[in-house]
């Protein structure tokens, strides 16, 4: 027999849960059988996982630019650096000190690299991303040539329209040029190379002061005057598409642009 006290202390729990509850309208009632009844679960929690699936950084690819302008005499010619600036109508200019170093590049063509937009001809054929070589804010658009020197050379354009790269080492950049606008767009064949800073609406082949080659590659920058082209008159200078293709060496194509 249970003693008296303890029924006393049990009767008005019983009591209470016998007794329908009303709770947002709805009838819950329990009873000390239903208790009984429940089972608690001892097994681990499961939580979602916090791994997120990441998409691979496409690798930049190497590319060779020449010029497209049908009837004209830069029309499919390559377009070259030498003397910190860009050529139709002449061979690169490279350096590669031997020794020490051993089995230099060819050093006979001119590549680049686009990465987010920023262009350059660039340090070695592992390529490094251009935050590391730039102490800049805006990583929106700049290209690197395609060297093995230490440190890669960048591509800008001057104030004056100019098409220029940086001295090896260096990376200095003349005042008010633009290092951001660069784009690379690849297509089933040829693909395209466009500059979009300082106002630019394509690119210009301008004669030297003879009027004939080799030619200088300008970006026809707003304000672009005759004074900043070396023949003296941005009317003889000729416009073109810039298109690509892939540069197919399994090294660098220099080891350094001078």
């Amino acid at each position: 027999m249970i003693p008296q006290p303890i029924i006393l202390f049990l009767l008005p729990l019983a009591i209470a849960f016998a007794i329908p509850h009303q709770l947002d309208g709805f009838n819950y009632s329990c009873s000390p059988s239903d208790i009984a009844s429940i089972h608690i679960s001892h097994s681990t929690p499961t939580f979602p996982s916090n791994s997120q699936k990441t998409t691979p950084i496409a690798t930049p690819t190497a590319f060779t630019i020449f010029a497209a302008h049908s009837g004209s005499p830069i029309h499919l010619q390559p377009i070259n650096a030498a003397s910190q600036a860009f050529f139709i109508g002449q061979a690169p200019a490279t350096y590669c000190p031997s020794p020490p170093v051993e089995n230099c590049p060819p050093g006979t063509s001119t590549a680049l690299l686009v990465n987010d937009g920023r262009s350059s001809l660039v340090s070695r054929i592992s390529f490094r991303p251009i935050k590391i070589l730039l102490a800049i804010a805006d990583l929106t658009t700049q290209s690197q040539q395609y060297t093995e020197v230490p440190g890669g050379q960048l591509i800008y354009v001057a104030a004056t329209g100019a098409l220029g790269f940086t001295e090896a080492h260096y990376g200095t950049t003349p005042p008010g040029a633009a290092l951001t606008g660069f784009i690379e767009s690849s297509g089933l064949g040829y693909g395209s190379f466009r500059f979009t800073g300082l106002g630019a609406t394509g690119f210009l082949a301008c004669p030297n002061a003879n009027g004939t080659a080799p030619y200088q590659v300008f970006a026809n920058v707003r304000g672009l005057t005759d004074a900043d082209v070396p023949g003296g008159s941005v009317r003889h200078c000729i416009g073109f598409d810039a298109l690509t293709t892939k540069y197919n060496g399994t090294r660098p194509a220099a080891w350094e642009y001078t």
